[in-house]
């Protein structure tokens, strides 16, 4: 009798430990996006139940933070998370869950560049987030086009943006990293004058995921002009975006190391 009341109450500490550290996270990060209209007025009951359950089992600080975070993520935003996404971050093994963190610093939206992702990781390891329903990886990948945008000089640049911040990419002379075949799927290349970059989108689960690490897309600009700028300086920089059309370089942001 004595055993199950003293399990009862670490799972009842546990459960208030990740409390605890979902509202630190609420308090130091605040949202990113406003409510909508039709946002529920509270949690779904089911999914609460169900985070109660991950949660009285979390003996660890790490695997307490990663509730708590779950749930201020779910708060911020409803719907964010379902029962099918927490039973998977349950699942979710530490190598895989370091790999994935490692991944994240790439990030820039709901996606990481191919060029980046082939340059830092192995196709074992990305085959591994893929089955771990982390990231899509299709035959035929996913890519985004970039826009073109002008210096204060008027030079036009290939531009990605998210939000006021992104990279721009010299047009001329072409930076070498880039091919040109009208019928290639290289991870970056140039067709009909525009520039299209092969990515890999993250899943439900990743995205979701990827959402409480507050990882800064910055840090995934970085490591993408890093990768472009390969023994061809000045092929790519960080920039903020200005209106109309042009961009203004940030030499803070293109200065700071990407990795420690």
């Amino acid at each position: 009798m004595l055993s199950v009341v003293g399990r009862a109450e670490r799972q009842i500490n546990n459960i208030e430990a990740s409390l605890v550290l979902a509202i630190e996270d609420l308090q130091n990060h605040s949202p990113v996006k406003s409510e909508p209209a039709d946002a529920p007025d509270a949690l779904d009951a089911e999914l609460l139940n169900r985070w109660e359950q991950y949660a009285s089992g979390a003996t660890s600080e790490v695997v307490r933070e990663k509730w708590g975070r779950v749930l201020s993520s779910e708060i911020r935003d409803p719907g964010t998370f379902s029962l099918k996404i927490l039973r998977i971050i349950d699942e979710l093994d530490q190598k895989t869950a370091l790999l994935f963190q490692r991944v994240c610093e790439l990030k820039i939206g709901s996606w990481i560049p191919q060029l980046t992702a082939i340059a830092e990781f192995s196709t074992r390891e990305l085959s591994e987030l893929e089955q771990a329903e982390l990231i899509l990886n299709t035959e035929t990948p996913g890519s985004v086009t970039f826009a073109i945008m002008k210096d204060g000089d008027g030079t036009p640049w290939w531009a990605l943006n998210a939000g006021p911040v992104g990279i721009v990419v010299r047009q001329f002379p072409m930076p070498k990293i880039i091919t040109h075949d009208r019928f290639s799927f290289d991870p970056i290349r140039s067709r009909d004058g525009n520039l299209n970059l092969n990515v890999f989108p993250f899943s439900k689960v990743g995205s979701a995921l990827a959402g409480i690490l507050h990882q800064d897309d910055q840090v995934g600009f970085r490591r993408l002009v890093d990768v472009i700028c390969l023994n061809d300086d000045g092929a790519a920089k960080i920039v903020r975006i200005g209106e109309e059309g042009h961009f203004v370089a940030d030499p803070d942001m293109d200065d700071k190391p990407t990795k420690p």
